[in-house]
């Protein structure tokens, strides 16, 4: 989380809104693409597919949760400091 705060803080308004739309593709692709693909080496049955999508799996949901958890007590730490 203090690293996304750090790369936050390095964005200037103008070059992110140029970028946006890049930004944007990246993710849609990502999301509609890329992480879809990542299944078929599992219907394929191809060998230690199924622990590596396992291990993928686990590693995205335990960084989802900690990001999760960290941000109500984030956001509370930064009002009291303003």
């Amino acid at each position: 989380m203090v690293a996304i705060l750090f790369e936050g803080g390095l964005q200037t308004p103008q070059p992110t809104r140029r970028r946006a739309w890049r930004g944007t593709i990246l993710a849609l692709v990502t999301a509609f693409v890329a992480r879809p693909l990542a299944t078929f080496p599992v219907i394929d049955h191809v060998g230690r597919s199924v622990e590596l999508f396992d291990l993928v799996f686990f590693a995205v949901l335990v960084s989802t949760l900690l990001r999760g958890a960290t941000v109500a007590p984030l956001a509370k730490l930064v009002r009291k400091r303003t």
